[in-house]
Order: structure tokens, then sequence, then C-alpha cells
């Protein structure tokens, strides 16, 4: 057939010797013939073709697509750029005007925190004054801070001996342990981790030397409970830090049973990103006259985080995630929605040389997901793909944008990946890809928002 096709659009050479003039004309009638006859035929199927699959919205692949694109991307890299640096503080006045004493003071001064942010100014007092506080507030706003300060300021004004933290994932955890790690270098108060996926024969090594502070996931810490490991009869402060993120989890039964293990003198915080019945009831169950601090609305994202929507087809999105990575810059956190797509995502690009990204998921062992963290946390990598895992607790200040891959399925999963982004007084940025099938879950994040997501493309 090639042979064929060639030897037929083969210019006709009149000088050959065996055709006649007639049989050049002949030929070249069936040449224009054959032509219109493949014309015709292939008509149809283009024009078929375009009506079938042609997207509401310019394609990744169309020339106006790729100028939005590429426009989108440029006026990203701006906003990093003007933007990298902190914002002024939320609040106007500094820590020193809080109940806070000078060794404290001292080492959040060193550490560069100098103005609270709204949620540590509306708690800080009260807490060290020992009263018991439930605290909604939205992602990003500093509510880690807002309660080791008076742990820690307690702890050192001989008010209470011993404090319990406790996390819905080991994430979370670890992310908490940092922060003592750094807040308590001044003073002789020692902290102890109780995680799953980690060497236990360590844990119990620190249990034995009766931590000041004991940071827990209630699965684990039960579970050393019942075996006699840990003692929490002298635990006068305790902390439920994600409170709506530990019920999502199911671990009401788990948190009631710790509560029985409790001292009925104590102080008790519970904070949370979002505040519901069910958690009030847990919270009612470990202790009462609480002050209820709702800061900022229900489900809200920071204020400086600035949504853009991209609308696509499912398979120009990884065409379009290469062009983000490889042309953005600063950090990027790139949320999906299913571990496999996860891992398939990441084994792609490092297959394109993409060389400096990092994956979490919870398949992965606590090392692992650990030493990814905190490879975007020290800029070793530029991006990091994750599953809903790394959405909530994980503090990692220099994200510069965070790519939903995915529009996930649960609202209140777009308001926690959002607030990796735009933390402590930091300008954000979000792009989320957006298929025709995720219109119905795109309405619904638009009415938590209560307001559109900007539209690129």
């Amino acid at each position: 057939m090639l042979n064929f096709l060639k030897k037929l659009f083969t210019p006709v050479k009149q000088n050959k010797i065996n055709d006649t003039p007639e049989q050049i004309k002949a030929i070249n009638q069936f040449k224009k013939r054959f032509v219109s006859k493949l014309n015709k035929d292939q008509a149809p199927s283009r024009t078929k073709s375009k009506s079938v699959s042609a997207p509401a919205s310019p394609p990744a692949s169309d020339s106006r697509g790729k100028n939005r694109i590429d426009i989108l991307i440029s006026k990203i890299n701006n906003n990093i750029k003007n933007f990298s640096g902190q914002e002024k503080a939320v609040c106007d006045f500094p820590f020193s005007s809080l109940q806070i004493s000078p060794e404290l003071l001292q080492v959040l001064t060193e550490n560069n925190f100098i103005n609270p942010t709204k949620v540590q100014a509306q708690t800080i007092d009260p807490l060290i004054a020992g009263k018991n506080i439930i605290c909604s507030s939205q992602t990003g706003s500093g509510k880690t801070l807002a309660f080791i300060i008076p742990m820690i300021e307690r702890l050192y004004q001989n008010k209470i001996s011993q404090a319990l933290i406790l996390c819905p994932t080991r994430e979370i955890a670890l992310q908490t342990q940092k922060v003592l790690s750094v807040l308590l270098k001044p003073f002789s108060f020692t902290c102890a981790t109780v995680i799953g996926g980690t060497d236990m024969k360590e844990q119990k090594k620190k249990l034995r030397e009766y931590p000041h502070i004991l940071v827990a996931t209630p699965g684990r810490l039960l579970d050393m409970l019942q075996q006699g490991l840990v003692w929490l009869e002298y635990t006068g402060y305790v902390v439920l830090d994600e409170g709506d993120r530990m019920l999502d989890m199911g671990f009401e039964d788990e948190l009631l049973a710790i509560h029985k293990q409790l001292p009925q003198q104590r102080q008790t915080s519970l904070f949370t990103a979002t505040l519901f019945p069910e958690l009030k009831y847990v919270a009612s169950r470990y202790g009462s006259d609480y002050k209820e601090l709702i800061i900022g609305t229900q489900l809200s994202t920071a204020d400086n985080v600035e949504h853009s929507l991209l609308n696509i087809d499912k398979k120009d999105k990884p065409n379009i995630l290469k062009k983000i990575l490889k042309n953005i810059r600063g950090s990027k956190l790139v949320f999906f929605n299913t571990i496999n797509e996860t891992s398939a995502t990441f084994q792609k690009l490092r297959k394109s040389r993409f060389n400096d990204i990092s994956c979490i998921h919870s398949k992965k062992n606590q090392p692992d997901r650990i030493e990814a963290i905190e490879n975007l946390r020290e800029q070793k990598v530029s991006s990091l793909l994750a599953t809903d895992v790394a959405a909530r607790g994980i503090d990692i200040p220099t994200v510069d944008l965070v790519v939903n891959y995915d529009i996930p399925n649960n609202p209140e999963e777009y308001i926690h990946r959002i607030g990796r982004t735009g933390r402590a007084g930091k300008k954000g940025r979000a792009v989320s890809f957006c298929t025709k099938q995720d219109k119905r879950y795109l309405k619904a994040i638009q009415n938590i928002l209560k307001k559109e997501i900007k539209t690129e493309i």
C-alpha cells in the first residue's frame, strides 16, 4: 500500500518511453478522482471529532489555553516575588503585652515570633489564667502556639506538673513536638511523643523518664494506658488539637476512654477548624465552664489566599501540572484524591526528570513521610505531591502555591488543603484543576467560600 501511494503521488514525466500522452492524461485524471475521494472520506471524521470532543473552554493544547496558562504562571510568580516575606502582623501589639514570662518571650523573639495572631491574642491570657476553652479558628491561624505558650507558662509557674496534647495524626503530633523542642530550649521541661508507626522501645524509654509534656495520638495512647505504660493521674493541662479531625477519623470512643484516666481537677482546651454538636459533646465530657471562642467564620479560608480555577479536560492534567511545576517559583503542594493517582503521577514526573519532588500518602512508612515533609520545609525539594494526609495540621510555612490536581469531593477538605498556604500573615495562592465531572463538588466548595472562584481558563 505504501509503495502504491508513493508511486501514485510521484509526478508523471512525459518523456517516459512507454507512456503515451493518452496514458499520462488518464493517470492524472485518476489521481484527481483519488485525492477528491480521499478528502471526502476524511472530512466527515474531522467534523464528527470536532463536534464530539470540543470542550466548553479552550483545551490545554489550544493556543488560547496555552496563553492563559502562561499568563496565570506569570501572575503567580509575581505574587510570590511581591509577597514572599511576612505581611504586617495580624495584631498590632506584641507578645510582650500578654501575660508571658520574660524567659519565654525571649525564646519567641529569637524565633521571630513578635506579634500574635488573632487566635493567639484571644486565647493565651485566658489559658494562662487556667480557663477552659473551646476555640474554633480557620486553618493556618496559629492554633498550635495558642495552646503551647500557655502550657509552658503554667509549667514554669508551677501551676501544673504534667500536660497532655492529643493529636489526630502522627504528622500533626510530630509537628507539635518540633515546636515544643524549639520553645523548651531554655527550660528543663521534658517532652515525649507516643504515636504509631515508630519505634515502640524508644517511646517506652522516654515514658520511663516521666516527661512533663506528652504528645500522643488517641489510639497509641490508649494502647499504652491499657498496658500500664502511661499514667495520667497528675495531668493538669489537656489539649484536644484538631478536634473535628479526631471525630472524623472515628476516635470518639478512644477520647472518652482516655478521659476516664484523667484527674477531675484539670484544665482542658479544644482547638478545631470546625465546631459541631458531636464535638461539643466530647468537650463537655472533658470539662465544663468552657469559654467558647469562634474566630473568623466557620470553614473559612485565610483572607490572604487567592483562588483560581482551570477548566480543563482530564487528559490535559499531567501536562499542565508539569508546566506549573517547571515554571512557577517557590514551594508547591499538590493534592490528589487517591493514593494510586498520587503514586502514579509521582512516578511519571520522576521519569520526566522532575527530580526535586517528594510524595506523601498513608501507605508511606513514617520515616519516609517525615522526610518528605522536612524536605519541603527545608526547601530541599520544590514540590510535594500528597493525599489529604498532609492537608491538616502540617505547618510548612514556605508553601507558596497549593494545587488541587483533583477537586476534593468533600468541601471541608478544600478548606484544609488551602490552609497550607497563606499562613501566619503571608500571601498564598491556590489553583484547582476542574473537569466536567468536578462541577458538582465545585458548587459545594463555592457555597462554603460564599463566592465564586475566579476562572483562568
